[in-house]
């Protein structure tokens, strides 16, 4: 008798904590992303249509003024699964709340929304695709509930970052866009990454002004705590040369460095405008040259 009633006792403990916890929420992923108080913004500001593959409906374009945007949870009857390419594209909206439903955001989705201030990403989201907020100058408050998937995004220093790999309790990841342009080296020699005065300025310079005391201790510290990729890793790391393609900061794709010696002396490999990998290199002294650095983050 005295075993039944702690058998129950134990069960109605574990439901009230289910309970205050949230359970499994009633629409993909918990109480993680809490609506706001502000109402959901009407269906008439959206143009959308249901996926028989996501076996929901997808957000095609924001063509109202809602500033703050809450994204409904359902549209006819149906849960809002995705947020497609290009939706939000240059919109003048202050602030987004994306549902527990959504499980993917297109590319650029929210590219170019400079009145963009604050935005949450809840765990449900499985996929986001690139420069999906790229351009998007003004959103510094930014929080992305759940874990780091490979293949996903974090926001680490302001940035966000995709991840390439996740080894154990720490991932590697690299810049979304090309955060900046400089030459590789100030002198047209036989230079490699080890001796140049790039993989210098990342690793001082750069790295002191960009990341915080905290931040700093979460990057693993190698032979550099900050590095590019190499031509076989950039390769191998992304699925293919249209996942390659990265943004400058006027939103036009640009080519970006690799720290693999090109084939002829004074020249680097780097990846094209069009993502595909150039291992004959080019001259290290351009200034054009897009940066996109990579490091791995203790999760």
């Amino acid at each position: 008798m005295k075993k039944l009633i702690v058998i129950a006792l134990t069960l109605v403990i574990i439901l009230s904590l289910v309970a205050a916890c949230g359970g499994n929420g009633g629409s993909g992923g918990g109480n993680n992303n809490p609506p706001p108080k502000d109402p959901e913004t009407p269906v008439s500001e959206f143009k959308y249509k249901y996926d028989a593959a996501l076996m929901g409906v997808v957000i095609e374009e924001f063509i109202g003024s809602t500033l703050k945007v809450r994204i409904p949870e359902k549209i006819e009857g149906e849960s809002v699964v995705g947020i497609g390419d290009n939706a939000f594209n240059k919109s003048g909206i202050a602030s987004v709340y994306i549902p527990n439903t959504v499980k993917n955001i297109g590319t650029k989705a929210f590219f170019g929304c400079e009145g963009l201030t604050e935005i949450t990403i809840p765990e449900s989201v499985t996929e986001i695709g690139s420069s999906a907020f790229s351009a998007c100058t003004n959103l510094a408050n930014v929080k992305v509930n759940g874990s780091a998937r490979k293949g996903g995004l974090v926001h680490f220093g302001g940035y966000f970052w995709r991840v390439l790999d996740i080894q154990g309790s720490k991932a590697l990841v690299i810049s979304e866009d090309i955060l900046f342009a400089r030459a590789v080296h100030p002198e047209n020699a036989d230079i490699t990454w080890e001796t140049c005065e790039l993989r210098q300025y990342l690793n001082g310079t750069w790295y002191d002004q960009t990341f915080s005391t905290t931040e700093k201790g979460r990057i693993v510290e190698g032979t550099d705590k900050l590095f590019l990729l190499s031509d076989d890793e950039a390769t191998s790391y992304f699925s293919g040369s249209s996942s390659r393609i990265a943004l400058n900061a006027q939103g036009t794709a640009s080519w970006w460095w690799l720290r693999s010696p090109g084939n002829y002396s004074g020249f680097a490999a780097y990846v094209i405008f069009d993502g595909s990998v150039s291992v004959v290199g080019i001259d290290v002294l351009n200034v054009d040259g897009g940066v996109r650095p990579a490091f791995w983050l203790n999760l």
